[in-house]
Order: structure tokens, then sequence, then C-alpha cells
């Protein structure tokens, strides 16, 4: 047997989850009756946690990732914040030729700037398969105001 005493096989747990059916389909703990033995805690534990694992694998999936370089439009439209003018956009780019990286996409693509780019990564977007990392060459600085630039400025300039 194994060292944590569970299930020697898979023919072995799928017995067990053969004794846990009930008429509808739903798994429960099953009374000893002619043949059969009841469920132990243990096992119980056992289907619990294989459960578990099955829906958290199956939400994994759910996650919209699409490369900019290879997805379609619909894969693109899956990505959070990803509308259908956007997608266009990005083919319309990718066309031209393929994104080198971020900022390659965000100089090319209008509506694509440095806050959107992370959103858009964190919604599961790739280029060239990376995730967005912010850079020097990607960080726009804002925009000077009037007064900053006229102090900026030499005083016989501003005269």
């Amino acid at each position: 047997p194994p060292p944590n005493g569970g299930p020697r096989r898979s023919a072995d747990l799928m017995a067990i989850v053969k004794r846990a059916r009930a008429p509808n389909n739903a798994l429960q703990p099953v009374a000893s009756g002619a043949g059969q033995s009841a469920l132990t805690p243990k096992e119980l534990t056992m289907i619990r946690t294989l459960i578990a694992a099955l829906l958290a694998a199956a939400s994994l999936g759910a996650f919209a990732a699409a490369d900019a370089n290879k997805a379609s439009k619909t894969e693109l439209e899956s990505v959070t914040g990803v509308g259908p003018a956007l997608s266009g956009r990005i083919l319309a780019e990718r066309q031209k030729a393929p994104f080198k990286d971020w900022p390659d996409m965000i100089q090319r693509v209008q509506g694509v700037g440095p806050a959107s780019a992370a959103r858009l990564s964190k919604g599961g977007l790739t280029v060239a398969s990376a995730e967005y990392k912010a850079t020097l060459s990607t960080a726009v600085a804002p925009p000077a105001t009037a007064p900053a630039a006229a102090k900026a400025l030499p005083a016989a300039a501003r005269k």
C-alpha cells in the first residue's frame, strides 16, 4: 500500500466514487449495505480534494491570455480592456510588422500608452510572449505647466 494509506490505483479511486454516487448523480456518503461499505472520512476528504483541484484547474483555463502577435480578433477581445476598436488597431499594425516588444506596440497602436499597457498585460495580453514591464523608455513625463515652464527660462528670456 502507498505510504499515505490512500488508494493504490485509479481503479480503487473509481470504486470509491461509484460507491458514493447517489441516484441524482451527486456525491454523498453511502450507508453500508449488502456488499458495500460506507465511505470513510479519509475517502470523503480525498474526493473533496480531487473536486477542488479539478475546479481550480478549470478556473485557470478561464484566464484569457492572448499574444498580440498571434491572437485572432476574438482572442484579443477576450482580454479585459480590449474591444472591437482596439483589437482592430492591433491587427492592422500587426499586419504591417509583428510587434517587437511592448514599447513598439505602445508607439504604433493609437490608444495604447504605458498605463493601458499595464492594464492590458494584467488582463492577459502579452507582446512577443512577454508581460508588460514599465521602463524609462515607455514612461511618459507629465507636460510642464505654464508657470513651471516660465520659471525654467532665464530671466532675460522672460522679458
